[in-house]
Protein backbone atom coordinates (compact mmCIF):
# COMPACT_ATOMS: atom_id res chain seq x y z
CA UNK A 1 0.00 0.00 0.00
CA UNK A 2 2.49 2.43 0.86
CA UNK A 3 4.51 1.29 -2.37
CA UNK A 4 1.51 2.71 -4.57
CA UNK A 5 1.18 5.51 -2.08
CA UNK A 6 4.93 6.68 -3.01
CA UNK A 7 4.29 5.52 -6.99
CA UNK A 8 1.45 7.79 -7.31
CA UNK A 9 2.76 10.81 -5.70
CA UNK A 10 6.36 10.23 -7.47
CA UNK A 11 3.76 9.84 -10.70
CA UNK A 12 1.89 13.76 -9.95
CA UNK A 13 5.58 15.25 -8.95
CA UNK A 14 6.36 14.46 -12.70
CA UNK A 15 3.73 15.45 -14.26
CA UNK A 16 3.42 18.77 -12.42
CA UNK A 17 7.14 19.27 -13.11
CA UNK A 18 6.57 18.52 -17.30
CA UNK A 19 3.98 20.62 -17.11
CA UNK A 20 5.98 23.47 -16.09
CA UNK A 21 8.50 22.70 -18.04
CA UNK A 22 7.14 21.99 -21.93
CA UNK A 23 6.12 25.22 -24.01
CA UNK A 24 2.28 25.41 -24.72
CA UNK A 25 2.77 25.31 -28.61
CA UNK A 26 4.61 22.17 -27.75
CA UNK A 27 2.14 20.98 -25.78
CA UNK A 28 -0.56 21.62 -28.43
CA UNK A 29 1.57 19.30 -30.62
CA UNK A 30 1.69 16.79 -28.66
CA UNK A 31 -1.71 16.62 -27.45
CA UNK A 32 -1.95 16.28 -31.55
CA UNK A 33 0.25 13.22 -31.51
CA UNK A 34 -0.84 11.47 -29.04
CA UNK A 35 -4.62 11.58 -29.94
CA UNK A 36 -3.60 9.92 -33.83
CA UNK A 37 -1.66 7.72 -32.47
CA UNK A 38 -3.90 6.40 -29.50
CA UNK A 39 -5.15 3.35 -31.58
CA UNK A 40 -1.72 1.89 -32.86
CA UNK A 41 0.82 0.51 -32.10
CA UNK A 42 2.89 4.07 -32.05
CA UNK A 43 0.87 4.43 -28.97
CA UNK A 44 2.60 1.00 -27.12
CA UNK A 45 5.89 2.27 -28.15
CA UNK A 46 5.27 5.46 -26.40
CA UNK A 47 3.69 4.83 -23.31
CA UNK A 48 7.18 2.31 -22.84
CA UNK A 49 9.32 5.27 -23.54
CA UNK A 50 8.05 7.13 -21.40
CA UNK A 51 7.77 4.22 -18.58
CA UNK A 52 11.16 4.23 -19.39
CA UNK A 53 11.77 7.78 -18.29
CA UNK A 54 9.86 8.30 -15.18
CA UNK A 55 11.76 5.09 -13.63
CA UNK A 56 15.09 6.61 -14.65
CA UNK A 57 13.86 9.75 -12.88
CA UNK A 58 12.72 8.84 -9.74
CA UNK A 59 15.47 6.28 -9.44
CA UNK A 60 17.76 9.83 -9.74
CA UNK A 61 15.50 11.85 -7.42
CA UNK A 62 15.82 9.15 -4.59
CA UNK A 63 19.87 8.60 -5.47
CA UNK A 64 19.73 12.38 -4.53
CA UNK A 65 17.53 12.49 -1.31
CA UNK A 66 19.55 9.19 -0.13
CA UNK A 67 23.17 11.13 -0.86
CA UNK A 68 21.51 14.51 0.82
CA UNK A 69 20.89 12.39 4.33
Amino acid sequence: MILLTGLKSADRFVTLQAGLRIPAHAGRVLSLVEEAAESSKLWCVAAAAMAVGVLAYVQRCVRMNVQSK
